[in-house]
This record gives structure tokens, C-alpha cells and sequence, in this order.
């Protein structure tokens, strides 16, 4: 029960640090599409054009309400940039559940690497939030399928 108020706790938190960004002009709405615009760059240039973002993690890698948001928010956006395909979410993680998959055994090559084959992926977006100096950091990493080598990066703030 303690567990659960703190993710509770925890939760709402971000939540307000992300909300209270929008009055200083920082917003997601804002930070996201320069992120995403840099992954799909780094990620058309290395040929890693059909993606998947799992649900974003804490910094101990536990996911969270906010990290599933912005997964699925940068899913989202990544739709509508230049040159990807993306795979559904829901799909993935069903893929995922059906053959005993995560998100943190995703960094072993042979997991990656399945996932690629059962699902047609060629880079899958991991990311951490945390919470520094008054702000929410998001960091984002793309991990090909085939390598397990980190084909993108980027992050974004928002006070």
C-alpha cells in the first residue's frame, strides 16, 4: 500500500512540475516536436525508419502514468514525421506480453532482436523521466532491433 501512495505521490508531482512549465512557456507541447524532429533525423539517417516507443520509465525503471503519456504522445508525433512508419503501441505491448518480453530485457541483443523479427521494428524508443532543479528531464534512446546499438538520442526539459 505505502508502494502505491508513493507512486501516487510521485506521479502528481511530475504532473504539476509539468503543468506548472506552461507558465514559464516551456510545455511538451513545445519541447516535443523538437525532439522528435532530431530522432527522426538521427533515426532516417541510419536507416531505421519503422519504430515503436515502449512505455518511458522512472529512473529505477519502473513505468509511470507520465511515462506512458509521453510514450504514447511521441508516438504520436512520430507519425507525422518525415520518413517514419510507426508501430502501434498496443500492438507492441501485445507483442511483448505474448512472448515474455520487456521493456528493460529489450537492451539484451537477443530480446531486441526477437522483438524486431515478431513485430517488424527497427528501432524500439526507451526513455527515462526524472525530476532535476525544478524541472522534468525526459531522456529518449533508440535501440535497433538487429544490433542493440543506440541509433538515436534526444531529450527534452520543461520546467
Amino acid at each position: 500500500m505505502k508502494s502505491k501512495v508513493s507512486f501516487g505521490l510521485v506521479a502528481l508531482s511530475v504532473l504539476v512540475l509539468v503543468d506548472s512549465g506552461r507558465a514559464a512557456g516551456q510545455t511538451i507541447s513545445q519541447e516535443a516536436p523538437v525532439l522528435v524532429e532530431a530522432l527522426a533525423k538521427q533515426l532516417v539517417a541510419r536507416k531505421r525508419t519503422k519504430v515503436a516507443a515502449v512505455d518511458f520509465t522512472d529512473i529505477q525503471g519502473r513505468p509511470n502514468e507520465l511515462g506512458r503519456f509521453l510514450a504514447d504522445q511521441l508516438s504520436i508525433d512520430m507519425v507525422m514525421a518525415e520518413g517514419l512508419t510507426v508501430i502501434d503501441r498496443a500492438n507492441l505491448n501485445a507483442i511483448m506480453a505474448e512472448h515474455k518480453l520487456t521493456a528493460e530485457g529489450l537492451v539484451d541483443p537477443a530480446n531486441a532482436k526477437k522483438l524486431g523479427q515478431f513485430s517488424g521494428v527497427e528501432a524500439i524508443l526507451v526513455g527515462n523521466l526524472t525530476t532535476m532543479d525544478g524541472a522534468v528531464m525526459l531522456t529518449v534512446r533508440a535501440i535497433s532491433t538487429d544490433t542493440s546499438e543506440l541509433v538515436a538520442a534526444g531529450r527534452m526539459r520543461v520546467a
